[in-house]
């Protein structure tokens, strides 16, 4: 491994908050602890099963993505909420699950250095309330469709999901990605997650312990390209990482050298027998639809974000972008009549922008 890398948050870009690389003297292929409160703890965030009488058990991890509230995971790692709902399984289709009467996904999210103190704040628990898969058409006979097989199935394991946000609960950072970065074997690559999380039932100190020292980062090198996936058992088109990523890590980024996420953690080969981990990310590039689970990225663009832009056109000033036209207007009336509102592709953290084709504006 010739360097560390110096992945961030979008905010912390913004903010000119200089980083440290992570794990300056890590071992390639080994975790390390990240202790960031502040940078990658605000973006990445553990996952858990929340049942209505309140206790947890850790599933994975997810990370934002583009300021509004959009995560992107492995898809099993939130599965589970379908069991009840798979005659559901649609193109496009919505499965909502009544989270007061069913277990369900949560991400918990970091606030600060309060650690130890009155234990963790409701607000901080933010239930997942949509997840959207890839969904593709069974390779199944037509009679057996006929006769009451599933017609679709999920695809890669590869999910967006949203979650509910409460007033009081803490800003989400986000990190950068890019749809179109093509892997290559050799090359370094950083994985985040949080590795102790394994479907256990934990208590209430237990789980405050993964908002203080939970996150674990893994350098690796890509050893192979699976575009098509490992076969029928895993079809998932992923590349392989000769790196030690735990279960929990599942769900988590896989940065490049240049700091974007390329990919999720999937799932792993512990290390055996004197033959190192193996790990395989769900490769951004590999599939086409990826972007869809985050479509307010400009997946053209790495790292910039579509939405309605309020800006002065006679000095180019963007002054805010928000997902909606009503939104915007809401800030352009606050701002003047000197601004307008046209949907644009904008750098996160910046002031840079381009305006957007009329037809993509409702």
């Amino acid at each position: 491994m010739s360097a560390s890398f110096t992945p961030n948050t979008f905010e912390a870009f913004k903010a000119h908050s200089p980083k440290h690389p992570y794990g300056e003297n890590a071992a390639p292929g080994s975790p390390f602890p990240i202790h960031d409160p502040f940078g990658l703890r605000r973006a990445i965030v553990p996952v858990f099963q929340r049942n209505p009488d309140g206790s947890a058990l850790g599933v994975g991890t997810a990370f934002h993505v583009d300021g509004w509230g959009r995560l992107l995971t492995a898809d099993h790692v939130v599965d589970y909420t379908r069991e009840r709902h798979l005659s559901q399984i649609q193109p496009d289709s919505l499965i909502q699950v009544d989270i007061s009467q069913s277990p369900h996904a949560a991400v918990l999210l970091g606030y600060g250095l309060a650690f130890g103190t009155v234990g963790i704040p409701e607000a901080c628990w933010a239930p997942i309330n949509r997840i959207d898969a890839i969904v593709e058409e069974s390779d199944r006979d037509p009679l057996e469709v006929l006769r009451g097989a599933q017609r679709y199935h999920v695809g890669p394991d590869l999910a967006g999901i949203t979650a509910f946000l409460d007033q009081k609960a803490p800003s989400l950072h986000a990190v950068p990605v890019d749809f179109h970065w093509y892997p290559e074997i050799g090359e370094t690559v950083f994985a985040v997650g949080y590795p102790d999380l394994d479907f256990r039932a934990m208590d209430g100190e237990e789980v405050e312990r993964y908002l203080e020292e939970g996150m674990f980062g893994v350098y690796g090198t890509i050893t192979n390209l699976f575009p098509n996936g490992r076969g029928r058992a895993r079809p998932t088109p992923v590349f392989e990482v000769e790196a030690e990523w735990r279960s929990g890590m599942s769900g988590g980024p896989v940065f490049n050298r240049q700091g974007h996420v390329i990919g999720v953690v999937s799932y792993s080969l512990l290390p055996s027998e004197g033959e190192p981990g193996r790990g395989y990310a769900t490769c951004f590039s590999f599939i086409p639809e990826a972007s869809h689970l985050a479509p307010t990225l400009d997946s053209d663009n790495p790292c910039c974000r579509r939405g309605f832009g309020v800006y002065n056109p006679n000095n180019w000033h963007l002054a805010d972008v928000k997902p909606s036209r009503a939104e915007a207007e809401q800030a352009r009336i606050r701002l003047g009549a000197d601004y307008i509102v046209g949907w644009v592709s904008h750098r996160l953290g910046g002031q840079d922008f381009m305006l957007g084709s009329s037809d993509h504006q409702s």
